[in-house]
Parts: C-alpha cells; sequence; structure tokens
C-alpha cells in the first residue's frame, strides 16, 4: 500500500479536551488515555503520536506535502464558507434525515 505521489487529500488528527468544569474529569481522563493508548494508535491509520509508526508501507502522514494538513482548522475558521458549503450539499443532497444516532444530541439537541 501505498501514496501517490501529487494526489492532494486532506488529512487532520482530532481535536479532543477535558472541558475544566466537566462533571466526571477522572472519566473523561480515562477516556482520553485510551484514546491516545499505544492498542487504540496502532488500530487505526496514521496516529497523532510521533512514536508510533506510520502503516506499512507508508511514511508519517507530515511527510506528505500533498496531505494539506493545514487545511481542515483553516477550512472551519471560515465558518461562512463551512455553513454555503452545507446548504450546497444539502440543495444537492437533500436535508440530513432520519433519527439522531442513540448518545448523540443530533441537530436539534432537546428538540
Amino acid at each position: 500500500m501505498g501514496m501517490p505521489d501529487g494526489h492532494p487529500f486532506m488529512a487532520w488528527g482530532q481535536r479532543i479536551a477535558i472541558l475544566k468544569q466537566a462533571a466526571n474529569p477522572t472519566t473523561a481522563k480515562l477516556y482520553l488515555n485510551w484514546q491516545l493508548s499505544t492498542e487504540r494508535q496502532t488500530s487505526n491509520s496514521w496516529s497523532v503520536r510521533t512514536d508510533i509508526a506510520a502503516p506499512k508501507g507508508l511514511k508519517p502522514i507530515w511527510e506528505y506535502p500533498n496531505a494539506n494538513v493545514d487545511g481542515f482548522p483553516r477550512f472551519m475558521e471560515d465558518r461562512a464558507e463551512a455553513e454555503r458549503l452545507k446548504q450546497t450539499f444539502a440543495l444537492y443532497f437533500g436535508e440530513v434525515k432520519g433519527d439522531p444516532t442513540p448518545g448523540w444530541p443530533g441537530l436539534h439537541p432537546g428538540a
């Protein structure tokens, strides 16, 4: 498995935080420790940890100039553009439908 050179793609590390006023900070710390564990970080694709090797046949993600690792945060900062794309997708594909995933507040929490 390899990445073809010159074909752009977007890669980003997931953001996670423990809020200062979290109701269960110990649980949050356990969850964060699990997410960052060697077992979990080696079970997916690239790891956010620099001490975990890239998947076989691949380089570390930051060594791919076409990975655009700064693109997603920059895109998310432009809320007007994100909303415009959301509306464009809704125009072409329709509004999101269906019940929320159990345990997830969905588009209209409390509705």
